[in-house]
């Protein structure tokens, strides 16, 4: 389908977060908290984290989980492969714009030169 993150790029299992979530590094701004841990593949993979404290309704928590999947897919040439991401979105990301949310995490990705 086009416009989908494709599965390789996906992280899926509870263990893969639980292991992002111990031993990943932290790069977090007031918008997003994006852990990050190299893994053993070609590709990076991402996982997507919306509370419902975060944005109540799941229509929200899922507008909010595919704008940030487009972003990736758009931008997955330049970021480094090689990586598990676990994206957290904080309150102030809720209700955002594309553009907004856009520049969140690549402004994120960038300050840890995960983003060329």
């Amino acid at each position: 389908m086009p416009g989908m993150l494709s599965k390789i790029h996906r992280l899926n299992k509870k263990k893969d977060f639980d292991n992002i979530f111990q031993q990943g590094d932290l790069a977090q701004d007031s918008f997003l908290a994006v852990r990050f841990l190299p893994n053993q593949k070609e590709t990076s993979r991402f996982g997507l984290v919306v509370r419902a404290k975060t944005a109540p309704k799941a229509t929200d928590r899922n507008r909010l989980k595919r704008q940030l999947r487009e972003v990736i897919r758009r931008h997955l040439k330049k970021i480094k492969t090689g990586i598990d991401f676990v994206l957290v979105v904080k309150a102030k990301l809720a209700g955002a714009d594309y553009n907004s949310i856009e520049a969140a995490l690549l402004n994120l990705l960038e300050k840890k030169k995960l983003y060329v």
